[in-house]
């Protein structure tokens, strides 16, 4: 699962998200939850690592996740506005200072009342999460589900709400 994760996202592999798409949506539980949520929004990246990429990872899963259950995705108001150093090699306190203020939502009607199904590729520590999590929910946001590829310890798909 890490190498197939690593060439989605460095090796510019982004045929991968079909079988990684199948893999997330392998579970009962996340089928269950997801035909009650809202609406999809994918981690944003901001716009200088997505540039770089040629495309955010966690919006290509989210779109696999529109194309099965044709649930709305909501892009560009959740927006990460802090070019954060990468994440891979800090500990959990310096990946919450990197985190800090790097999010912003541009309309909070869009996600007034919303239950949220959030997307993202990799759990490690939470913090991106719960930093997506709290600006969502400050917004007005009914309830915010989180759903990952794989989680560090892990590696397996896992649904949180």
């Amino acid at each position: 699962m890490k190498t197939l994760i690593h060439k989605f996202k460095y090796s510019k592999q982004k045929f991968l998200s079909h079988t990684l798409n199948d893999i997330m949506l392998a579970q009962d539980t996340v089928k269950e939850t997801i035909q009650n949520i809202d609406v999809i929004v994918p981690v944003p990246l901001h716009w200088i690592k997505k540039m770089y990429r040629g495309f955010n990872q966690s919006e290509l899963l989210a779109w696999g996740i529109h194309q099965y259950f044709s649930k709305p995705i909501l892009l560009n108001n959740l927006c990460r506005v802090k070019n954060t150093a990468s994440q891979t090699r800090l500990s959990k306190k310096q990946r919450q200072a990197n985190i800090h203020n790097a999010f912003r939502v541009n309309n909070p009607k869009m996600f007034q009342e919303k239950r949220i199904l959030l997307v993202d590729d990799v759990l490690t520590t939470g913090v991106t999460a719960s930093e997506c999590s709290k600006k969502l929910k400050q917004s007005g946001a009914k309830s915010v589900h989180l759903l990952v590829l794989a989680t560090a310890l892990s590696r397996g798909p896992r649904y949180a709400s």
